[in-house]
């Protein structure tokens, strides 16, 4: 039986955004056990905001733990050790939940059988200075071990809710900084069970375009793949799928991230012999820049593409106005 649930929020100098991660917390149809804020940087910001939080008239105790500054691996592990509750949401700073999420994390664990490590919720992606939305629904997707070895349909952390006791045993981090914590996490914690779906939206991620923010990062991500490829192969006896169809994913990844990030240069770069093998990633990668711009026009046709249906703002509003309305309402300043 999942009884209470402690939310976990690592944060790096942006008390704006924390403040209304946070607010999501507070505002939830059932109440969480706590909120526990890692704080690993030195923006005096974050400490206010917890303080002026921490005095909510729901009763929930908003705490900040103090972790060395810019290395997430770390704070997650003193957030996720610290939980007290018997079920534990990471959530990423800049990111909220929707008001039921608690409330459908506790109705669904009544009967979730003991080799259910979590609960994977559905959830939305916006951009708020382009107006979009990118719809990701878990329901009909494999989620299980197999996918989180080849970094394959797997949502962002704020979308699961994970048994306590085997996140806490389970969590080792191999990666040099924080951008695959997450499939670190679901491959070490589908190794002894499997997840649970719950079909609605849990929470809103908010990814809000910043111009260039993709330069520079292509020969981190390959290392990163890297790094899992190799820390993982000992778990690759437990699924169904043999070793040459997992290195064969995995380097279709990297020529779709290639591709993305190098356009019709991947061919004859770094990663050339990635995207040779695997052209039609390398080119829905460098396509896949132009989908925003195809999402304000022909969002009604535009099919389902890596995990997600793409919409204006206007047109998800007609279809999800509930949803919509929290995304219009947590709009922050600086998104403006």
């Amino acid at each position: 039986m999942l009884n209470q649930v402690s939310i976990v929020i690592p944060t790096l100098e942006r008390p704006h955004m924390l403040e209304r991660s946070i607010g999501s917390c507070l505002g939830q149809t059932v109440p969480p056990l706590e909120v526990l804020v890692v704080d690993n940087g030195d923006h005096p910001g974050t400490i206010e905001i917890v303080e002026k939080l921490n005095r909510n008239k729901s009763g929930i105790g908003v705490r900040r733990l103090a972790s060395e500054k810019g290395n997430l691996s770390k704070a997650l592990t003193l957030g996720f050790e610290s939980a007290q509750g018997d079920w534990t949401i990471h959530l990423d700073d800049d990111d909220l939940l929707v008001p039921t999420r608690v409330e459908l994390d506790i109705e669904l664990g009544q009967d979730l059988a003991d080799n259910d490590v979590g609960i994977v919720h559905d959830f939305v992606r916006v951009d708020y200075n382009g107006s979009l939305v990118w719809q990701h629904s878990a329901g009909d997707k494999p989620l299980g071990l197999k996918e989180a070895l080849v970094l394959d349909h797997f949502p962002p952390p704020p979308a699961l809710t994970w048994r306590s006791e085997l996140l806490k045993k389970y969590h080792p981090f191999h990666t040099k900084d924080g951008r695959l914590i997450d499939y670190i996490v679901y491959a070490n914690l589908l190794a002894h069970g499997q997840l649970t779906k719950s079909h609605q939206c849990g929470y809103i991620q908010d990814d809000t375009r910043i111009p260039g923010r993709l330069s520079g990062l292509f020969t981190r991500s390959i290392g990163e793949i890297d790094i899992h490829r190799e820390n993982f192969r000992e778990l690759r006896s437990l699924v169904t799928a043999n070793e040459e169809e997992i290195d064969q994913r995995l380097d279709a990844q990297i020529a779709f991230y290639s591709g993305r990030s190098n356009g019709l240069k991947v061919f004859y770069g770094e990663a050339g012999s990635y995207a040779r093998a695997h052209p039609i990633e390398a080119l829905k990668g460098m396509l896949s820049p132009f989908r925003a711009f195809a999402s304000r026009y022909f969002s009604s046709i535009l099919p389902e593409v890596r995990g997600s249906r793409s919409y204006t703002l206007d047109t998800f509003a007609k279809q999800s106005p509930e949803i919509c309305h929290l995304i219009q309402n947590a709009r922050l300043k600086t998104n403006d």
